[in-house]
This record gives structure tokens, C-alpha cells and sequence, in this order.
């Protein structure tokens, strides 16, 4: 079960980056030739390049035992250490005498 989700979160970003470049491909090849000519060569070619930098996201959010391991040092990080009680910072002279 949990490779299956991991499987189809990773087809799915691939989906998401290529569907763009395939349809506006197929359109210019069958309807229009230079149906949004520009923004495909400007953007379209540059999101093929965005697989690679959320691929090792995507398949770190689907292990459960990576995310636990996260949570607890965030966790972590925001718990406070007292070391003292805070009024009696605040009652402390400024200036030792």
C-alpha cells in the first residue's frame, strides 16, 4: 500500500511538469503551429527541470518513519529549557555589589 502511494506521488509530479509540454505539443502538431510558441520555449522547457529538485521531497513526505523522525526535531527545537524561574532574573541587580 505504501509503495503504491509512493508510486503514484511520483508519477504524478512527472504528470504535472510534462502534461504542459505534451499538450501544447500536440496542439502545434495537429491544430496551430505556433499555438503558444513563446511561453513554451520560455517556460514550458524549464519545468522538466523542477522533477529533479522535488523528486527526494516527494518520496521523503511518503515514509512515515522520516517524517516522525522530523517532527520530533522540530519539535525538539521549539521546546524551551527553564533553567530558572524568570522573576527571579528580573529581581537581579543590574550591578553586582
Amino acid at each position: 500500500r505504501k509503495m503504491t502511494i509512493q508510486l503514484l506521488a511520483i508519477s504524478s509530479l512527472f504528470l504535472i511538469f510534462w502534461l504542459p509540454i505534451a499538450v501544447t505539443g500536440l496542439i502545434q502538431q495537429f491544430f496551430y503551429p505556433t499555438f503558444l510558441i513563446d511561453i513554451q520555449f520560455n517556460i514550458f522547457f524549464y519545468l522538466i527541470y523542477f522533477i529533479q529538485l522535488f523528486l527526494p521531497i516527494v518520496c521523503l513526505i511518503f515514509l512515515p518513519e522520516v517524517i516522525k523522525t522530523v517532527v520530533d526535531k522540530i519539535s525538539q527545537w521549539k521546546q524551551r529549557n527553564a533553567i530558572c524561574d524568570a522573576t527571579a532574573i528580573h529581581n537581579a541587580p543590574a550591578v553586582p555589589t
